[in-house]
């Protein structure tokens, strides 16, 4: 399942979480077809993610992704590893 965050991290270019709970590969599969390239992948706060904005946040939820909030994604994550 591919989670998008909530919470804006307000001031930034990117302000928002993309990440997968079964994995890097259903995370760079999902992204490739946003044109998210794999080598974009961070690792910030121990949790492989891409980091979208607005536009592509829609994008993800419109392609399936849910939205979540960050005690969510943290906890989805956890239990995923």
């Amino acid at each position: 399942m591919i989670l998008v965050d909530c919470n804006p991290e307000h001031g930034t270019r990117y302000p928002y979480m993309m990440v997968a709970t079964c994995g890097r590969e259903e995370l760079v599969e999902f992204g490739k077809k946003m044109g998210l390239k794999a080598e974009w992948i961070r690792r910030d706060f121990g949790v492989e993610h891409f980091r979208v904005n607005a536009i592509k946040r829609r994008e993800a939820i419109a392609k399936g992704a849910r939205e979540a909030s960050m005690k969510e994604i943290i906890e989805a994550t956890e239990r995923a590893a």
